[in-house]
């Protein structure tokens, strides 16, 4: 004969969250921004010095001697779109290029293997006139990234300005935790 025995498993919810000592309105007021700088970074284009003579260096890189692989004809197709627009367009004084453009084309040039003098020169001016949009548009990343670690360790409890502050919080929790636990 078997007996079927009912059992009531009560469990006591214990609250294990801690409060941080960092402002709620700072997380928000940082999630703001970061948006902000998220549209800023998608709208925004690079100045490539050297208007129409270097664009069209520029394009006959890509036309000519731009090596891809499958999908990578993609960007070869949009940066060569950007160059002919530019290219086409005479109320243009300069040439502004989208960061995913930009990463194309220099993907593109450091794929490119040249042979003598004449072919180092020429790629070396269109590595200078690449670099300094190309150095803008990494602090740009770079700054936004910085943002949103600091946004996620925030939302963790931890300044990453101050984070010996957060651990020192922790230390003394704990500290207070114990002392009352051994009375």
């Amino acid at each position: 004969m078997s007996k079927t025995q009912e059992v009531e498993i009560v469990v006591d919810k214990v609250e294990t969250t801690k409060t941080s000592g960092i402002n709620p309105e700072v997380i928000e007021k940082l999630k703001i921004e970061i948006e902000e700088k998220k549209d800023e970074l998608e709208n925004k284009k690079y100045l490539i010095p050297g208007g129409d003579a270097i664009a069209k260096k520029i394009k006959q890189f890509i036309v000519k001697e731009a090596k891809w692989r499958f999908t990578e004809c993609i960007g070869v197709l949009e940066v060569n779109r950007i160059l002919h627009d530019f290219i086409t367009d005479p109320a243009r004084a300069e040439l502004m290029i989208t960061p995913v453009a930009l990463e194309a084309l220099y993907y593109f040039m450091s794929k490119h293997e040249g042979k003598g003098l004449p072919e180092a020169e020429a790629m070396t001016e269109l590595i200078k006139a690449i670099n300094q949009a190309k150095s803008r548009a990494e602090q740009d990343k770079r700054e936004f990234e910085e943002m949103t670690f600091r946004l996620q360790s925030l939302e963790h409890g931890v300044d990453p300005e101050a984070p010996m502050n957060t651990f020192k919080e922790d230390e003394a929790e704990n500290v207070e935790s114990t002392t009352e636990s051994e009375k």
